[in-house]
């Protein structure tokens, strides 16, 4: 049995920069990648400078998907790279998801025992042995050649019964399950660049969303860095199926909410109620 989590309606007095219709809508777009027979996941980027508001973005998507019944979730993944690789994190928070809608189902045991299992060997691998050292490995060995492979090919073998379990889950409730990622671009460039290469090779599951808070320019300049390429869009494709650019805030609404945010008519109240000086004397 697969519970739907319920939760209040969203909350829109805070929405200062007037951006309530187009988080609606952007929504709706995505409750519509549901499971798809030899499908695969989807991924959105969110694309705005730094600074205009794509964390609160971000935030409204969250609630107005649980409103609706989605299963989301939404993941600072800049706070989470301390970790080596952003699989743990994306895991966990999966988990933490899986769990949530699928309490009363047995299902829900599996899944913390494919979890644990995977990230146990995960992280055994990663910090134990040179995880590129697998992939050569599995390319090139043949079976029972090679420690490093027979450990790859258990690792291998629980990812697939985690995807397999994942992807029941998405055929099974006819929607689509969103992970949000935010902050992206806070990340340091290698990091940012890994996030994106393990949703790709590890989590194209049909039915799964993922929807990424970037400044492309600011991924542009990591993936220049990191690999000397001029055809950043090219780079881009192989990852993010769409991209969709955050509107511009009204400049007076804007100003508006960073004037309320910074404390400072709070500042100025006080200055006027206690009838401060704020004449600075010199002396030269």
């Amino acid at each position: 049995m697969t519970m739907k989590a319920t939760t209040a309606p969203v909350n829109w007095d805070d929405d200062k920069l007037g951006i309530q219709q187009h988080v609606i809508d952007f929504a709706h777009i995505l409750e519509q990648e549901k499971y798809t027979p030899g499908g695969s996941s989807k991924v959105y980027s969110i694309s705005a400078e730094f600074g205009v508001g794509k964390t609160f973005f971000c935030t409204k998507l969250h609630d107005v998907l649980k409103q609706d019944g989605i299963p989301a979730s939404i993941l600072n993944i800049w706070e989470m790279d301390f970790y080596d690789n952003p699989l743990i994190p994306l895991l966990i928070k999966i988990k933490d998801l899986y769990i949530k809608y699928n309490r009363l189902c047995t299902t829900a045991y599996d899944a913390v025992k494919f979890f644990a299992k995977i990230i146990k060997l995960f992280t055994k691998h990663r910090y134990g042995i040179d995880i590129d050292k697998f992939i050569e490995t599995y390319q090139n060995l043949k079976p029972n050649k090679s420690d490093i492979y027979n450990n790859y090919q258990e690792f291998e073998q629980e990812l697939t019964k985690l995807k397999d379990l994942l992807a029941s889950w998405t055929e099974r409730q006819n929607k689509p399950v969103v992970i949000i990622i935010d902050e992206l671009d806070r990340c340091r460039p290698d990091y940012a660049v890994k996030t994106l290469e393990i949703l790709k090779h590890f989590f194209d599951i049909p039915g799964f969303v993922f929807v990424l808070a970037i400044d492309e320019e600011q991924l542009k300049s990591s993936v220049e860095t990191l690999f000397g390429t001029k055809n950043f869009d090219g780079y881009k494709r192989k990852f993010i199926n769409n991209s969709f650019i955050l509107p511009k805030p009204d400049k007076v609404k804007f100003t508006d909410f960073l004037y309320e945010k910074s404390g400072l008519a709070n500042v100025i109240k006080q200055i006027e109620e206690k009838n401060i000086d704020l004449v600075f004397k010199t002396t030269l």
